[in-house]
């Protein structure tokens, strides 16, 4: 395991966080809880436990968990698992509304998708805590929601699963959880089954972390995976000074031709493989290039009359901070980050483009070229 890996292993954190959807069957939260807290291949024992359900689910999480002496109590009893009970006692229950109280209805996923991911912008907020989400419970649309959700919000300490459990006692209403001790069913076609041989196993399922692209406020899930998805389509910024032209995507970018001429140095800079602009020493030289390109040759005289070189810090750093603000103000941002960014300490900082080669549109003459 990698040094990154074992930091980010989800037993290593004092809150941990279990996040069941449920549907009509509450057995998969028990059946969950004892992949986790007894199976030793996946070891994570809850601290908290979050269930997420509708107003048709609600009652069997009561009555069949939640209250003392239901399934929950049993199975802390069981395996000796005390804190079971304790979960058992402060679960959270999350219901989320529906027209028929079971998700059916055409806009229900559509709000179940945004109350999953506004419960895990929530929950993963907390830093020190590690959210496992089992997605094994209600209808397969609401996993589909919770794995998009994931995907939104996941860290790397957080995890998504779905437990499988062998053939009749696969929704079983009499199954909770394999127990310690014979305990027998009846079967379908009258076969005898027995809690004690149910084989059961814990499937941890991949998924993308995109959080750096996502909009950490949004409201509406379709307007933040419209969002996230202009993110991850990697928006190229074009440059063009011969015809004086800068756009992010298909929109202009607009900006005064001293910040564009210094946005075109970052640009060029990037594009040959160079570690930015310092903030010390750097050479006016480009900067007159790329400004003569765009005002002509005598403006750029008067420019230099002007400037120092190299450039005074001063002037560099505030002229990328007008760089920054512009791109804020028309949505030019790179993955949440500021379009120009520096890099290292003060005095021997650097200035440079935040985005990737592939990211950037050169059209014309380079200037280093």
């Amino acid at each position: 395991m990698s040094p990154q890996a074992e930091v980010t292993a989800p037993g290593n954190y004092g809150k941990r966080l279990l996040v069941c959807s449920v549907g009509l069957s509450p057995q998969v939260v028990t059946e969950t809880l004892y992949a986790l807290a007894v199976l030793p291949e996946r070891r994570f024992v809850p601290t908290s436990l979050h269930l997420v359900t509708t107003q048709g689910g609600a009652p069997g999480l009561e009555t069949g968990l939640l209250r003392p002496d239901g399934a929950l109590d049993a199975m802390a009893r069981d395996w000796q698992l005390p804190h079971i009970s304790v979960l058992a006692r402060q679960a959270q229950v999350h219901i989320v509304p529906s027209q028929d109280g079971d998700m059916s209805a055409e806009d229900d996923l559509a709000a179940f998708a945004r109350y999953a991911a506004t419960l895990l912008r929530q929950l993963t907020a907390d830093d020190d805590a590690a959210v496992h989400v089992s997605l094994s419970g209600g209808r397969k649309s609401a996993a589909a929601a919770w794995a998009l959700a994931m995907a939104l919000y996941g860290r790397a300490q957080d995890r998504l699963s779905h437990v499988l459990v062998e053939e009749g006692f696969s929704n079983h209403p009499g199954f909770f959880y394999p127990t310690p001790f014979s305990a027998p069913l009846l079967g379908s076609q009258g076969r005898v089954l027995d809690a004690q041989d149910a084989k059961l196993r814990l499937s941890m399922l991949p998924f993308p972390r995109l959080r750096a692209y996502a909009p950490a406020d949004f409201i509406d899930f379709n307007a933040g995976v419209e969002v996230l998805q202009q993110a991850i389509d990697r928006v190229r910024l074009t440059v063009d000074l011969d015809t004086k032209t800068l756009k992010w995507g298909a929109a202009a970018f607009r900006l005064a031709p001293s910040l564009m001429a210094l946005l075109a140095v970052l640009a060029d800079d990037l594009l040959a493989g160079g570690s930015g602009l310092p903030r010390l020493e750097q050479r006016a030289t480009p900067f007159l290039a790329a400004y003569a390109r765009l005002r002509g040759a005598v403006a750029a005289q008067r420019a230099a009359r002007r400037l120092s070189d190299p450039l005074e810090p001063e002037w560099l750093e505030e002229k990328c901070s007008l760089i920054n603000s512009a791109a804020s103000r028309q949505g030019v941002r790179q993955r949440g980050m500021a379009l120009v960014g520096r890099v290292g300490a003060r005095p021997r900082s650097r200035y440079r483009l935040a985005l990737d080669v592939a990211e950037v549109n050169w059209i014309g003459e380079r200037l280093a070229a």
